[in-house]
C-alpha cells in the first residue's frame, strides 16, 4: 500500500486577505488550520469567498497579504505541478466534456506522479482504486461521470 509521511499541521492560513479590485475585500484576515486525519468544511452565502479561497489554497490565486502553509512550507516556494500533488479541487458543477468513466476522473487525480517517459504504472491504479475504496466510490467506476449526482 501507498503510504506518505506528513506532519501533524497539514494546512495552515495565516491572516489571508484577497481582493479581485480595489473596491471591496473578497477575503479578509481568515485564518484555520488542518491537522492530520482532520476534515474541514467551509460554507457560506453566495459570493462569499469560498471558491476564490481554495483557488489560493490550490495556487491558482495568490493572496493579496497573508500566507498559505502547505506541510509546514510556504506555498509559494511549491512549483503548480507540486502543489497538484497534495491539493486538488474538483467542484460539484464541474462540465465535463467527454464521457469518462468515474474511475477515469480519480484517476487523473495520478496525472502529476507520472512519469512522461515510463508512463503509467499498476502503482498508480492500484492508488485511483484505494481513493474509491476509501470514498466508498468504487460501485460508481464503470458509471459515466456525466450521469452521476452531484449530490
Amino acid at each position: 500500500m501507498y503510504k506518505m509521511s506528513f506532519p501533524k499541521t497539514i494546512l495552515k492560513v495565516e491572516e489571508v486577505n484577497f481582493s479581485y479590485n480595489d473596491y471591496q475585500k473578497t477575503l479578509s484576515n481568515i485564518n484555520f488550520s488542518v491537522s492530520r486525519g482532520e476534515l474541514l468544511g467551509i460554507i457560506g452565502p453566495n459570493g462569499s469567498g469560498k471558491t476564490t479561497l481554495l483557488k489560493i489554497i490550490s495556487g491558482i490565486l495568490k493572496p493579496g497579504k497573508g500566507n498559505i502553509f502547505l506541510l509546514g512550507k510556504n506555498l509559494n516556494k511549491f512549483s503548480i505541478k507540486k502543489i497538484s500533488k497534495y491539493v486538488s479541487v474538483v467542484p460539484q458543477d464541474t462540465w465535463i466534456a467527454f464521457s469518462f468513466k468515474a474511475k477515469e476522473v480519480v484517476f487523473m487525480g495520478r496525472i502529476p506522479y507520472i512519469s512522461r517517459i515510463k508512463g503509467e504504472t499498476v502503482e498508480d491504479y492500484q492508488i485511483s482504486q484505494e481513493a474509491m475504496v476509501k470514498t466508498q466510490s468504487l460501485p460508481l467506476s464503470e458509471k459515466n461521470i456525466q450521469k452521476i449526482s452531484g449530490g
